[in-house]
């Protein structure tokens, strides 16, 4: 679980990062929609915990040059031992809890103030024909008088609550403007993403970037819907509808659940650049998946393997005693065999213990020769020994 946290932790952060950073200029350029969409990507890494690999394009085995350059290893960093993990382990369960059960207790309270203070509206009266043609009998609508703004809240059966002067405040257009806007939340089912969303966070409740997120998720997810109710829209429309927007207070204090008043200034910004095209939602779409593939699948691991030819064969060996010159025999006959060899004498008298696994053979061999001042020159099936 620590492991897959670790590995969580760094891909989202990665995500997130480039999210934050490219959000702007993609619903400038491609609409709040699009950028809506991008924070998708994150809940994706985590419901695919394993991610894909890309298909095969390289050739998975590539010689490379000679060198005498070593390439230095190192033994691996300390590992953390078990009580470390499980110390780890139940401080993320115990915050993650604690976190849990107070945005529980938080909602609880908040539901409990809505309906001490709340009542039923006849929708006849509310809504006009159009709304009602759309309307889902699952929503409901009521007055409360514990709120400032309009919101919907509920996952299972939405709730639309208006504050008492609802009708006093905003004429008819900007009530349409409004409950449009909350009933398009209910459409797309925006609560359940803020839910996802909230699961997201408590798991990952340590990490900074996540509740910085947060908050341009949810500025992100406002601004989709006004695209949505305003895809069609004209220039007088959009502007009535920022008039309405600048008229009411933002709510505070509203767990799981949804306002239009959040998040004004930006979202009044871009009234005037929502964008409805086919090319725009398909090039969004092209991005976001480009996007996914580079950060949710993970290349095949390519190896890089030294020439046979003079290198050898990677090998394993364990030798007490053995002279050099039976070694060179052993080696000459497993690359094919050798017809020729030219003063072999110089290895007389050599023995060799050592003992190593998967190395290269003629690197190993020339690495003996050289420990006793010996170089070899192989030529096909002609090998000659001379001193260095």
């Amino acid at each position: 679980m620590i492991d897959w946290l670790y590995e969580s932790t760094l891909d989202i952060s990665i995500l997130i990062v480039i999210i934050l950073l490219i959000r702007n200029p993609v619903r400038r350029l491609l609409g709040a929609h699009v950028s809506y969409w991008l924070w998708s990507l994150p809940l994706l890494r985590i419901i695919f915990s394993n991610k894909f690999e890309r298909p095969e394009v390289i050739t998975k085995y590539l010689n490379v040059p000679e060198t005498d350059d070593l390439i230095p290893t190192y033994t691996s960093p300390i590992q953390p031992s078990d009580i470390q993990i499980d110390m780890l382990a139940v401080i993320w369960l115990t915050g993650m809890c604690m976190w849990g059960l107070f945005k529980l207790i938080q909602n609880i309270k908040f539901k409990s103030l809505l309906h001490e203070y709340a009542d039923n509206i006849s929708v006849k009266d509310l809504l006009t024909t159009d709304l009602l043609k759309n309307l889902s009998n699952d929503i409901q609508f009521k007055h409360c008088a514990a709120i400032e703004g309009p919101l919907i809240t509920g996952l299972v059966k939405p709730t639309i609550y208006l504050p008492k002067d609802f009708f006093h405040i905003y004429d008819e257009q900007q009530r349409l403007h409004i409950l449009q806007h909350e009933l398009t939340h209910a459409k797309r089912k925006d609560l359940w993403a803020q839910f996802m969303a909230e699961m997201f966070k408590t798991i990952f409740w340590f990490n900074p970037l996540v509740h910085i997120a947060w908050h341009k998720f949810q500025q992100d997810q406002e601004m989709a819907c006004d695209h949505q109710v305003l895809k069609h829209a004209d220039s007088q429309t959009r502007i009535a509808y920022g008039q309405t927007l600048c008229k009411g207070l933002s709510a505070l204090l509203t767990p799981n659940s949804l306002t239009f008043f959040n998040h004004k200034h930006e979202r009044f910004i871009m009234l005037s650049k929502h964008k409805n095209s086919l090319f725009i939602s398909l090039s969004g779409l092209i991005i976001i998946t480009l996007i996914a593939y580079l950060t949710l699948t993970e290349t095949n691991v390519s190896f890089t393997d030294k020439s046979s030819e003079t290198n050898g064969q990677l090998i394993s060996y364990e030798f007490k005693e053995i002279p050099l010159t039976s070694i060179a025999f052993l080696l000459a006959d497993a690359s094919g065999g050798v017809e020729n060899f030219q003063n072999l004498n110089l290895l007389n008298g050599i023995t060799i213990t050592a003992k190593a696994d998967q190395v290269y053979a003629f690197d190993f061999f020339d690495q003996l020769l050289k420990d006793h001042q010996i170089k070899v020159t192989r030529d096909g099936k002609d090998w000659r020994f001379s001193t260095t």
